[in-house]
């Protein structure tokens, strides 16, 4: 069975994450705040410390942020670049 990652659970990702689980798929979850993936996580989901970590073992992953399905090593770059515009946006408005 493929693992999955799935990053974001708001009101769709809690769905999707809890149908997955029902369906017996291993699921590696991440969330920005953390606390979310308490629930899953007690029903035997992994939680990861960052998404790249969450998609860096799996075949797929999905997102509810409009990306769809991407493989696991250009998701995991897409990811990075993302986080280093997000980094550099942060320090042109001085913040840490």
């Amino acid at each position: 069975m493929e693992k999955i990652a799935y990053l974001g659970l708001g009101i769709m990702g809690q769905g999707m994450v809890g149908n997955l689980l029902k369906a017996g798929y291993p699921v590696t979850v991440w969330n920005r705040t953390s606390e979310r993936c308490a629930p899953f996580v007690a029903r035997g989901a992994k939680q990861a410390g960052t998404p790249a970590q969450a998609v860096r073992e799996t075949i797929k992953g999905a997102v509810n942020r409009g990306w769809g399905e991407l493989n696991a090593s250009a998701f995991i770059r897409n990811l990075e670049e993302q986080a280093s515009v997000q980094v550099k946006k942060k320090q042109l408005r001085g913040e840490n």
